[in-house]
């Protein structure tokens, strides 16, 4: 049966879900709501025949030289098929909806297919067209794939009709007419004969328009608006500056308590959204305000803990401890630059800012406790459960980090590091403690 893990790519005029191997398998024209043009996801046994497998970073497998399987439905599809496919991977270009699949070949050749609906602002309103677009570009090897494009026709009776001009094919519906633009070669794509991919080729479908430019150009142009578009709508939805500081400090608590990357990649990730847009890389700190927030006449900062905490307090807190995690000095330096560009406040009153002088505290009197073993054996988990649970009991010790690791030389470096001292704990052998300390 045709599996139902799948992709979706839209710009709110049309959408289009897309299978782990980078076909369409449904999709309307020119509304979500019209006759589909793509329809195999109802119809026969779809991509992947017997195989079974989901999609993702793990891979999807299909059957066949191309991908195919037994029992595919005969129309209301769109696929670029890879000749002796070994294996897929698809996930969305970070915070877009942008859907990227890579195909890889028996042979080591690989192809990146991105598939987007244009959406971005022009003429002062929203420009969402009936289209959509697929960049198929060779990443390595010499690849060689297949392209199939049959539109459905009245609720998937029936194939469109085809015709075809110099640089175009149309598929023509008693309701919509399709047109596909491209640079690839059309006898290739309306014999569905094989391509040896050389160069970037872009399939631009939509409503029966003529496109003046190159396909290559357009699909670009459009994909990068299209990108910057959703990255500026996903800002809009995530979590406020004055939260943002404290999800990083829960991120940070969360890889200390579970030992997951996946949490210390997150707290990097939101730290380098705060950096993008509210750093003043010229007198330090960071402003209450993004640098896209319209009609400001001046963008504040401040250092001093209210009703909430300050901004700029915490962030001396994330970066240490990001850096006493990691081993970055850059994060580590970058605290201290923090903590420097607000000393006056401290001097003059440092009650107001507890958070900023704590922050320093921690610069300068960091307990880092490193329990070095194989992440998974059991003693290595019973020792960071005890010593988490010793830091949530009186008398906790603020200024401690924990960390596991598997590999003591990661460690010693890090002792440089630490500016007045840093404990790592070795374990021997199983139910072995050692502690020792080292003076930055």
């Amino acid at each position: 049966m045709s599996t139902l893990n799948l992709g979706l790519i839209g710009n709110c005029q049309v959408g289009v879900l897309v299978d782990p191997l980078g076909r369409f398998v449904w999709g309307c024209f020119p509304r979500v709501d019209s006759d589909p043009a793509f329809c195999s996801l109802l119809g026969g046994g779809g991509r992947g025949g017997e195989s079974g497998e989901g999609a993702g970073e793990s891979g999807y497998k299909g059957g066949g030289d191309y991908g195919g399987g037994r029992g595919e439905a005969e129309t209301g599809f769109f696929d670029v098929g890879l000749l002796d496919l070994d294996r897929s991977e698809q996930a969305y270009d970070g915070n877009t909806a942008i859907l990227v699949t890579t195909l890889h070949d028996k042979a080591g050749g690989r192809v990146r297919i991105e598939d987007f609906a244009p959406r971005y602002e022009q003429f002062g309103r929203t420009f969402r067209p009936i289209m959509v677009m697929r960049r198929i570009t060779p990443l390595s090897g010499s690849p060689t794939v297949r392209v199939r494009l049959r539109p459905a026709a009245d609720y998937g009776r029936k194939r469109a009709e085809v015709t075809y001009g110099i640089n175009h094919i149309r598929y023509v519906d008693s309701r919509f007419t399709l047109r596909l633009t491209t640079n690839a070669s059309l006898t290739s794509v309306l014999e569905e004969r094989a391509i040896v991919l050389e160069e970037p080729l872009s399939l631009i479908l939509g409503a029966d328009e003529t496109i003046p430019e190159h396909p290559n150009k357009i699909s670009q142009e459009m994909l990068e608006e299209t990108r910057r578009y959703w990255h500026g709508w996903v800002r809009g939805l995530s979590v406020p500056f004055e939260w943002q500081d404290e999800v990083i400090r829960a991120a940070l608590t969360l890889f200390e308590a579970t030992g997951e990357d996946r949490y210390l990649a997150q707290a990097r990730r939101w730290t380098g959204t705060i950096d993008r847009h509210f750093l003043d890389p010229a007198g330090g700190g960071y402003f209450l305000a993004a640098d896209d927030v319209p009609g400001l006449l001046v963008r504040a900062k401040s250092v001093h803990d209210n009703a909430t905490p300050s901004s700029n307090g915490l962030m001396v807190h994330n970066l240490a401890r990001l850096g006493l995690l990691t081993g970055d000095t850059d994060m580590l330096g970058r605290a201290d630059a923090l903590v420097k560009a607000f000393s006056g406040e401290l001097n003059r009153n440092a009650l107001a800012a507890p958070l900023l002088a704590s922050g320093a505290r921690l610069l300068e009197t960091a307990l880092q406790t490193v329990v070095v073993g194989p992440a998974e054996a059991p003693e290595t988990q019973a020792l960071a459960v005890e010593l988490l649970a010793g830091q949530s009991e009186p008398p906790a010790t603020p200024e401690a980090v924990l960390r596991a690791a598997d590999a003591m030389e990661e460690k010693l470096a890090q002792a440089a590091w630490w500016r007045r001292r840093g404990a790592k704990m070795t374990m021997d052998d199983p139910g072995t403690r050692s502690v020792e300390h080292a003076e930055r």
